[in-house]
């Protein structure tokens, strides 16, 4: 018979060759050809036969139909079909013709009469009735799909990665053939389908980046008969060369509890992931996305801005699912404002994870070489609320010598570069990453209620450099005192204007050093500098930012702390406190009152049983507090504080369980959900909470040492 193409759900290859050979309890649905008028699909069941049916059907109209009998046990069924043009109307059970005349030579064993016999209506010339059928009405806009549902099955998975991923999955070995069966017979609640983990069974240092290139997904849609409820972890890394086969088509349908695609999403010189797939995926009970860009392409390959924009009701949607914590993870992509994403439930605990973001602008900046050093103005950055998050950088590569904490606030989004590479040809300019800094600044890290925003990157413009000229500058008359005496006390002088004023002069004190490190943090606004005679700068540290410094210093009586070289820091500016670099927690039992870091006393709270995240603790007016956003503290004595503990760097590569296992919060509550037997899961990490060791298998996930 002929088979039409869009009727193959997992490959023509596989169910040719399933038709031609022995059915076992199957009903194979008709080849359907349709027009914009007529969808018909027939199905036939008879007793165990061995028939050859000839059908030869006279010319009338336009569209072709035909009718393929089968068998429900195990026969051979040979059909042959001549096909002329014939006209059917849409109603299944009324068949017209004009001037049609058909022969059937047909021989079957006898037929279960308990199967219904279809009404027909003749009009014109008599239609010859073939044989008891069942007819059913197909949508106008579907093709009737064959369902293989033997449970021997093969199932040809093209991609050799993949295949042995989903064999490994399985519990197979490599050379064993993937069937229906298989996945129909599968009694664990999770199906782990993660490349890397897979990958690092072979070499342990393999990361999502150095995966095996997937080059298409086909096949994977016999995930299907996976038991109902069974969860779906899925994480590959798709190719983007010529011949890369980009259709998620095969996991439509699929609930995927676990997300990770890692490819070319942006860049036009290589194959692109189309995005209009994702929001056809089937994310609703999921509790992490992510979209990571792949660094062999660009390092800015993954979601741009308008990608961002496109998918954010998507996002939002997957975010405000009901879940207890849900992350959105969106890596090396260029994305400078974070409001599409405005909609997320703040009373969820949602975190979005952009890593090594890279925005690259073609707006130039030019500069003059001089010893003041370079200052610009930063490029707008957008929190989720949309919230100017320009003045929270501190790191640039446009310098000689690249170090952490080396980009000077001036004010606003002003930055001052003090010894720029004047050769460099392109600013740079951003958050450095916690991957290579350990300061508490190296990430962003905002609070939006019971969500967060975490991210690093970089942004880029081209630099062009001016000719430096010497400036004008008029001579005066240099004022005189008119007074005579000793130096110290007051006197009378003429400004460069000749107006006269009064003047009192002191002996300085010489500055006193102590050598002291640690952090300091300024309050709720911009803070200026001075240098160490005691003179104001222009240099202005931002509201809210944290400064490492390595001496406390005592200028004409008063403490400052040294941030930089010749400039410090007020100690009445702000309050230092020290960096917490585990992830620790705070649970509120109760409605808890907040502070800002003057120690005042806010109007707002927070809510009664909820957690909060916490990166730094300090102590203001005598009391601990926790700092839970940008400044906003708590008591430590009003909260229960649930942290983890690095206690080890010595750990297994893969947690494989081997019974269903527990899995735990970073607070050490038990959760809703296990691992399934059998299923491996890569570690980073092993902490301590509540005295119990754990090792990390996610953001937030734990299982016992």
């Amino acid at each position: 018979m002929l088979l039409n193409k869009k009727c193959v759900y997992l490959g023509a290859t596989l169910f040719s060759a399933m038709i031609l050979t022995s059915l076992s309890n199957q009903t194979v649905k008709a080849d359907t050809t349709t027009d914009g008028n007529t969808n018909v699909s027939v199905e036939k069941a008879v007793p165990p036969t061995t028939s050859t049916t000839t059908t030869t059907q006279a010319p009338t109209n336009n569209t072709d139909v035909s009718k393929l009998v089968t068998t429900t046990q195990s026969s051979t069924v040979d059909t042959q079909t001549e096909k002329t043009p014939t006209t059917a109307t849409s109603k299944p059970v009324t068949t017209t013709t004009q001037s049609t005349t058909t022969n059937v030579q047909k021989t079957t064993a006898p037929t279960d009469n308990s199967v219904a016999k279809p009404e027909v209506t003749q009009t014109a010339k008599p239609v010859v009735k073939v044989a008891p059928t069942v007819v059913k009405k197909t949508p106008a806009t579907n093709v009737v799909a064959n369902k293989p549902e033997s449970a021997d099955t093969v199932i040809d998975i093209k991609d050799p990665t993949l295949s042995s991923m989903v064999k490994w999955s399985l519990g197979l070995n490599d050379k064993d053939k993937v069937t229906v069966g298989e996945f129909q017979k599968f009694n664990n609640s999770e199906f782990f389908l993660n490349e890397t983990v897979y990958l690092s069974g072979i070499n342990p240092n393999v990361t999502d980046e150095t995966d095996t290139p997937i080059e298409n997904l086909d096949g994977l849609q016999v995930l299907k008969y996976l038991p109902k409820n069974t969860q779906v972890f899925f994480q590959v890394k798709l190719a983007s060369d010529p011949k890369a086969d980009l259709d998620l088509s095969p996991l439509y349908g699929i609930p995927i509890y676990n997300f990770t695609l890692d490819g070319n999403y942006s860049n036009a010189k290589a194959k692109e992931i189309d995005l209009n797939q994702l929001v056809k995926l089937d994310i609703s009970k999921a509790t992490n996305v992510e979209l990571t860009g792949d660094t062999a392409v660009s390092a800015n390959s993954g979601i741009t801005q308008a990608q961002l924009e496109k998918i954010a009701p998507w996002l939002v949607k997957y975010a405000n699912n009901g879940k207890t914590y849900n992350d959105i993870v969106l890596n090396n992509g260029s994305i400078s404002n974070f409001s599409a994403l405005k909609g997320i439930n703040r009373t969820k605990s949602v975190t979005v994870f952009v890593n090594h973001n890279n925005v690259a602008s073609t707006i130039p900046v030019y500069a003059t070489a001089s010893k003041a050093g370079l200052i610009f103005t930063a490029l707008p950055f957008k929190g989720i609320d949309g919230e100017d998050l320009a003045s929270t950088y501190h790191y640039t590569t446009t310098v000689k010598t690249p170090a952490d904490d080396n980009l000077i606030h001036v004010k606003g989004d002003v930055y001052k570069i003090a010894d720029p590479d004047t050769s460099a040809k392109k600013l740079t300019y951003g958050i450095i990453g916690d991957y290579i800094s350990s300061n508490d600044d190296s990430m962003l890290q905002k609070s939006y209620g019971n969500s967060t925003l975490e991210y690093f990157g970089m942004y880029s413009q081209p630099l062009i450099w001016k000719t430096s000229t010497k400036p004008v500058i008029e001579p005066t008359t240099p004022a005189q005192s008119t007074e005579t005496g000793d130096s110290t006390g007051s006197s009378n002088v003429l400004d460069t204007a000749g107006n006269e004023s009064s003047e009192t002069t002191t002996t300085p004190v010489a500055p006193t050093y102590v050598d002291k490190s640690g952090v300091v943090r300024t309050f709720n606004g911009y803070t200026k500098l001075t240098d160490i005679e005691g003179n104001t700068l222009a240099v202005e540290l931002g509201p809210n930012t944290g400064w490492t410094y390595d001496r406390v210093v005592e200028i004409n009586g008063q403490q400052y702390y040294e941030v930089g070289t010749n400039e410090y820091l007020l100690a009445d500016s702000g309050i230092t406190y020290t960096p917490i670099q585990t992830r620790t927690v705070l649970a509120a039992s109760s409605a808890v009152p907040l502070f800002n870091s003057k120690g005042i006393k806010l109007s707002t709270t927070l809510p009664a049983r909820s957690n909060w995240l916490t990166d730094s603790s300090a102590t203001i007016n005598g009391i601990k507090m926790y700092r839970v956003a940008s400044d906003e503290w708590v008591a430590a004595d009003a909260v229960n504080v649930s942290g983890s503990k690095v206690v080890s760097t010595t750990f297994p590569k893969v947690f494989t369980a081997k019974v269903k296992t527990p899995v735990y919060s970073a607070t050490g509550k038990l959760l809703d959900y296990q691992l399934a037997t059998g299923t491996s899961w890569k570690v980073d990490r092993k902490v301590v909470i509540n005295g119990i060791a754990y090792y990390r298998i996610a953001t937030d996930e734990f299982v016992r040492a």
